[in-house]
């Protein structure tokens, strides 16, 4: 390469680099926008995906607090504390919330058009969020059996 091109291309790297440190905080707004509606068309497109996954964790979390409450786990004192009946509490909720949105997923699942695109944008992102959800509660019994 002549010299004349390299210092034209190092003039053109350095104005860019002049030109990221410079840009506003539209343009990072617009940026973000953009990568959440990408993750939106993700949402639908993995839509089946996560509910199955929803499904699989969820039946985890149950066996794992049918295991507590059945006296399989061995520190039978669990059951008795306020921070076991607050998290099979939520056990229970949880349940209901899957349920709920696996019977949205069967009534929007074949719909075409815009609204029914919005409706499973929205649905694939809370099951995601109820995915993480799922996730941490099952940690965290784990957690009250293993500081008990």
């Amino acid at each position: 390469m002549d010299p004349f091109s390299v210092a034209v291309i190092g003039a053109g790297i350095g104005a860019v680099a002049t030109l990221a440190a410079a840009v506003p905080p539209a343009a990072t707004f617009t940026y973000n926008a953009a990568k959440d509606s990408l993750t939106s068309i993700d949402y639908i497109r993995k839509l089946d995906h996560n509910r199955e996954k929803l499904e699989k964790e969820l039946e985890e979390l149950i066996a794992f607090a049918n295991d507590i409450d059945q006296g399989r786990v061995k520190k039978e004192e669990i059951k008795n504390t306020s921070i076991y009946k607050v998290w099979r509490t939520r056990v229970s909720e949880i349940e209901a919330e899957v349920k709920a949105s696996t019977r949205e997923h069967e009534r929007i699942k074949e719909q075409p058009g815009k609204k029914f695109y919005a409706d499973k944008r929205k649905l694939g992102k809370e099951m995601v969020n109820k995915l993480e959800e799922v996730t941490k509660h099952i940690e965290k019994g784990w957690s009250i059996i293993k500081n008990f």
